[in-house]
């Protein structure tokens, strides 16, 4: 008498997925706060900046902002922004631009109404109804970059979907941002954890793309982000890798936000 299938048997189904697109966002942002107030923030930050100023933990980034008109500290690290330097530079940023993937259909728009989906970035575990939770390896990142690129939802990967914890640390990047080019045709990311790492993945995407250093420039297609160690201090390692990155004209995506216990107190007392 059957009793019922057996648990480690899966039914594998078929779904249906809406055609790989980006979405326009058809609403206005949400008024919050009126003018008036959105300008007083915008004043209080620019006057922090100006008087209090950032921790600039990198001597390549102080060199570089005291070059472009920053106003540097006796200690070589404590670095002030005048408001109209701040705003020239913001000026110079553009409103909106393509992020390059492997082919023409893979690119995506960022700027504007435009909807961008990544995948998750660097969670420590993965689970599955066989194994349960597991620490991340280098198999299941591969097969998350696999499952990224064939769900018509994601429109670029946003970092490593789980760490792979089994490959050493030193040469990590090496494998996981070769993979995810083999695997994916969607636009990649790297972590810019210092000069050398974001080089490297720099060049493996230039590479996969087929493309030669001077085309790089010209068409963004990795990207990075970088948080601050706490609202006012960046650290050396983050700032050289963002410093690759905008040598080569990609983008990078500064956290404008504080996370509790990582870039801010745990709490708000």
């Amino acid at each position: 008498m059957r009793r019922g299938r057996s648990k480690n048997v899966r039914e594998v189904t078929s779904f249906q997925q809406a055609p790989y697109g980006q979405k326009k966002n058809p609403f206005q942002p949400m008024s919050i706060f009126s003018a008036d107030e959105i300008e007083s923030i915008h004043q209080a930050s620019l006057k922090v900046l100006c008087d209090t100023g950032m921790d600039i933990q990198s001597p390549r980034a102080v060199e570089i902002l005291k070059r472009e008109g920053a106003m540097i500290g006796s200690d070589g690290r404590r670095v002030r922004f005048d408001p109209d330097f701040v705003m020239e530079k913001i000026s110079t940023t553009p409103r909106d631009f393509t992020l390059h993937g492997r082919y023409k259909e893979r690119h995506v728009h960022v700027g504007g109404q435009s909807f961008i989906n990544t995948m998750v970035s660097s969670a420590p575990n993965v689970s599955d109804l066989d194994r349960g939770r597991i620490l991340g390896n280098f198999e299941d990142y591969s097969n998350l970059i696999k499952l990224g690129e064939i769900l018509n939802t994601v429109h670029a990967l946003g970092g490593y979907p789980v760490e792979p914890c089994d490959l050493d640390v030193r040469e990590r990047h090496l494998h996981a941002v070769s993979a995810a080019a083999r695997l994916s045709t969607k636009p990649l990311f790297g972590y810019a954890i210092g000069s050398e790492r974001m080089l490297d993945a720099i060049e493996i995407v230039r590479i996969a793309r087929g493309i030669d250093k001077e085309t790089l420039l010209k068409e963004p297609s990795i990207t990075t982000v970088v948080n601050a160690n706490s609202p006012l201090v960046y650290d050396k390692a983050l700032l050289e890798g963002a410093i690759e990155m905008a040598e080569h004209n990609q983008p990078v995506i500064y956290t404008p936000f504080t996370l509790a216990g990582a870039m801010a107190p745990i709490t708000v007392a």
